[in-house]
């Protein structure tokens, strides 16, 4: 009984991430209510010495380990709003991404602040 709990426990942890986009459907940018927004997390070390080689291994296998639990990606479901102008756009780390009409794609909103 232990043993089907921890396996559930542990394959609810690795899928967390997705469990929140997996019944819905993809579909065209302008007709979407989420954009799920996949970004690549980059682990920098700063080391003053080369790594032996026990530490290089570790480093090795934890970054394998993180690829195969899908830890080392980012996953962000950001909801899809309307201005008053009728343009879709979405809101990512204080960014607006507007639906460029003709690409079919968000892109950075730029605004004009004046001079």
């Amino acid at each position: 009984m232990w043993g089907i709990w921890f396996v559930m426990t542990i394959s609810l942890y690795i899928l967390r991430p997705h469990l929140r986009n997996y019944f819905r459907l993809l579909t065209l940018p302008a007709k979407g209510e989420y954009v799920r927004v996949v970004r690549p997390l980059r682990e920098i070390k700063v080391a003053d010495e080369k790594p032996n080689w026990l530490q290089h291994h570790i480093n090795v296998f934890t970054e394998w380990l993180q690829s195969a639990m899908r830890r080392d990606k980012e996953y962000t479901t950001c909801p899809v709003e309307r201005t008053s102008e009728g343009r879709f756009y979405f809101t990512y780390q204080c960014t607006r991404y507007v639906l460029d009409e003709q690409t079919q794609q968000y892109a950075p909103y730029e605004f004009d602040l004046g001079s």
